[in-house]
């Protein structure tokens, strides 16, 4: 398979990784009152038939702070991968691509757990799954990449003409 082709691959994995972030990565179910407001119980001595459940969405960046350890965790989970295709792109070093290769494994199992550890704080919302299908399709790639490189080392060397 031509490597263009799976630098495609995975530049689109990345990127719904990447646009996954703002969607939602789960959701809570509340009540809503006549008035509009939402509550987690209906009020002592009110109308219960007047209260309706409502499924209210959070999202990953909900308490972003500039100077919070959290959100900059969480950007780094859902971007790196866009991180190293740039590096990549940009750096034609061997031995840069490989280590960052090689890294790529570790990273998509701790991106994995973070998004399943930030959505099962209530039911997991369609922002969750697509984040960990894109996560996925970048272990798959690099799962493929890994088997080409093992075949082309296993390859018999070329005849050499007389």
């Amino acid at each position: 398979m031509n490597s263009r082709l799976l630098t495609r691959f995975k530049f689109a994995a990345a990127a719904l990784l990447a646009v996954t972030l703002f969607l939602p990565q789960y959701t809570c179910a509340r009540l809503r009152g006549p008035d509009g407001f939402v509550t987690d119980s209906i009020p002592a001595g009110a109308d219960s038939s007047a209260y309706h459940v409502y499924n209210q969405p959070h999202y990953a960046l909900e308490n972003f702070g500039p100077t919070r350890i959290e959100t900059w965790i969480t950007v780094t989970a859902f971007s790196w991968p866009l991180l190293f295709l740039a590096i990549g792109y940009r750096r034609r070093l061997p031995r840069t691509s490989r280590v960052l290769w090689w890294l790529e494994p570790l990273l998509i199992c701790v991106s994995g757990y973070l998004i399943i550890l930030f959505s099962e704080v209530g039911d997991r919302a369609y922002g969750a799954y697509a984040a960990l299908v894109a996560l996925l399709a970048l272990l798959g790639t690099w799962g493929f990449e890994v088997w080409v490189w093992i075949r082309k080392r296993r390859a018999p060397p070329a005849p050499v003409a007389p």
